[in-house]
């Protein structure tokens, strides 16, 4: 597990980012450009350095240089040089769009081209920081907008509406029940109420009031998604809202059951169609030597098609290289630099109040961890870092405790006294960072063919634990067998990292042996598979082998986030990822087992 990273060479990494066509060469409309809602000069120190326009961790204003921001009129002229060659003039390797309309994935493309003229205007990296404006600001407040998608009409609706194929009083008892359309184990037709299954254009006007409400009416609590592309995994969604529609058809599970239909013998053909698509394109030789780079603006979008298109991007780098780089992932900027600046302080502590909150202190694997604390690689000698670990937890300290299981347990926080603030800045991210994770698991889903909500009632509790790493100096003679943290492969489904910009340490393995070296990316993160996915697909969704090795000569920082499904999901291969040429390869674990038999595994050399 520990954390993981993407490797390549920078302008590889740049080049494989995708990217929207240049615009014609004339100004944009000055009424699309974004405000930079912030003027240069506030507050000067006489050092060169002014206020900025964001407040830092101890709530006074980040210092920004004096000149920053340049005047609206300096920047539109920027910004649109930048917009008409599609890319930053004075950073080439930075492609930039600026659609029009008035979406929320448009809005936020705009901002970030506005992000990248800022932070290029005289160079590479070299103009004024994001702080010197409200722009991430801007970002926040429309990321947090709830997302709604268009509903279907009802031609839409019943133009590919799943069709029961069975009708009712078939065989009737006389205790009012009938034959269904389904043979039980007894070679029988199992029986329902003769008034099931409705007509077909009943079920259809059911179905049309539950799918435009976005749930069933009847049972409000159940969500329903109907996408009407003919993909096997809308088909298979369609189907499950059909099952929905069908058992809820009077109130909350009243209803007929599903053997009064075919839906159930529909989903699970489809199902086994899925099966050749994933086995084909498992990867046979990893020889990967670059990491995607994967915009993820389109997963909120209303179009399914958009959304298929990105699916498929992230099912392509699953499936050959396992990592990932993301750009557009709603992470404000100030709530990562709060993270790390309570991370460098816990980790300025005396070694004694760090100990008080030892690892092997907690049932659950949660508080400080020493150097040489944890040896992911037993051919190693431990691995090179210290670090602080904590999982779900609200905001709320009164918060009722939740049960998870094998991984029960609260985390172990140092006294306010000790560490002002040091809490809330590890929260705020944590949860930033979970909100994430559940934005990409239904990515994931059609990635793999699956209706978007598969694993809605998986992640009813986020089982993410968050690690903050502190990585020293690694000078002098370099043992192979010492270093920031040895080769290994995560635990949970994915992992979501931030890594210091300007300091290169992640390397990833690829088929030939290779270690390839990962470029960190400025406003980026990176999505590495983990083991609990590599299970659940049979290995067609790899979990890569990474390691990191800091040879910089200088500290460094990162801050991985490992999601995986609620403790006690059963991680069980998926249909479409298993044939008779290629059976399961695993046990049948939960996942808060897995979890917590690696941990063990890991920390067992430093347990005293």
């Amino acid at each position: 597990m520990k954390y993981t990273t993407a490797f390549i060479a920078a302008a590889a990494v740049l080049a494989a980012s995708v990217s929207s066509a240049p615009l014609s060469r004339r100004d944009v409309d000055p009424a699309l450009i974004p405000q930079l809602g912030f003027h240069a000069g506030v507050n000067p120190t006489g050092t060169g350095d002014c206020d900025g326009a964001v407040n830092g961790p101890n709530g006074q204003p980040i210092k920004i240089p004096c000149a920053c921001p340049p005047d609206q009129a300096t920047f539109n002229q920027a910004l649109n040089a930048n917009v008409a060659a599609g890319k930053a003039v004075n950073n080439p390797s930075v492609a930039v769009s600026f659609p029009t309309d008035g979406s929320k994935a448009s809005q936020l493309a705009r901002i970030q081209t506005a992000l990248v003229t800022l932070q290029n205007l005289h160079g590479p990296g070299q103009g004024c920081p994001a702080v010197s404006s409200t722009l991430q600001a801007q970002q926040a407040a429309i990321n947090a907008q709830p997302g709604k998608r268009d509903a279907p009409s009802a031609a839409q609706i019943t133009a590919v509406a799943p069709q029961l194929d069975f009708h009712s009083g078939v065989n009737p008892t006389g205790t009012g029940d009938c034959d269904g359309a389904v043979i039980g184990p007894n070679g029988q037709p199992i029986k329902i109420p003769c008034a099931c299954p409705p007509s077909q254009a009943d079920f259809n006007n059911a179905l049309v009031t539950n799918v435009q409400a976005g749930k069933a009416v009847n049972n409000p609590s159940v969500a329903v998604t109907y996408p009407t592309d003919n993909s096997n995994a809308s088909q298979i969604a369609r189907l499950n809202a059909g099952l929905i529609t069908l058992q809820n058809l009077h109130g909350p599970g009243q209803g007929c059951p599903a053997v009064s239909s075919t839906f159930q013998a529909q989903q699970k053909a489809l199902h086994t169609d899925t099966r050749p698509l994933l086995l084909a394109n498992a990867r046979t030789d990893s020889t990967f030597n670059e990491i995607p780079l994967i915009d993820l603006l389109g997963g909120n979008a209303q179009d399914p098609v958009v959304r298929r298109e990105l699916a498929d991007q992230i099912r392509d780098a699953c499936i050959n290289v396992g990592f990932f780089y993301v750009t557009n992932h709603g992470i404000p900027e100030p709530t990562t630099a709060g993270a790390l600046h309570a991370a460098k302080d816990f980790f300025a502590l005396p070694l004694e109040t760090k100990t008080k909150l030892g690892i092997h202190k907690t049932p659950n694997f949660k508080g400080y961890t020493a150097l040489l604390g944890e040896n992911t690689n037993p051919e190693n000698r431990g691995d090179l870092h210290e670090g602080f670990d904590l999982g779900w937890e609200t905001l709320d300290a009164n918060a009722l405790e939740r049960n998870d299981g094998a991984m029960a347990g609260e985390n172990a926080w140092p006294k306010e006294a000790e560490l002002p603030g040091f809490r809330k800045a590890a929260l705020d991210y944590y949860h930033a960072a979970v909100r994430l994770g559940q934005y990409l698991f239904p990515l994931f889903a059609l990635a793999l063919d699956l209706p978007e909500n598969f694993f809605d009632d998986k992640i009813t509790k986020p089982a993410a634990i968050m690690r903050l790493l502190y990585y020293p100096p690694q000078t002098g003679t370099i043992d192979d067998r010492t270093i920031g943290i040895g080769a290994h492969t995560d635990y949970e489904c994915f992992t979501v990292l931030w890594q210091q910009d300007n300091i290169q340490a992640l390397q990833v393995l690829n088929a030939s042996g290779q270690w390839i070296d990962a470029v960190p990316i400025p406003g980026s993160l990176v999505v590495n598979l983990g083991d609990q996915f590599a299970r659940w697909t049979n290995d067609v969704f790899k979990s890569t082998v990474h390691r990191a090795v800091n040879r910089s000569g200088i500290a460094r920082y990162s801050i991985p986030l490992f999601f995986g499904t609620d403790y006690d999901v059963r991680l069980e291969a998926l249909l479409s990822c298993v044939s008779p040429d290629a059976p399961p390869k695993y046990d049948v674990v939960t996942a808060g087992d897995y979890v917590k038999s690696r941990l063990e595994a890991t920390y067992a050399h430093s347990k005293s």
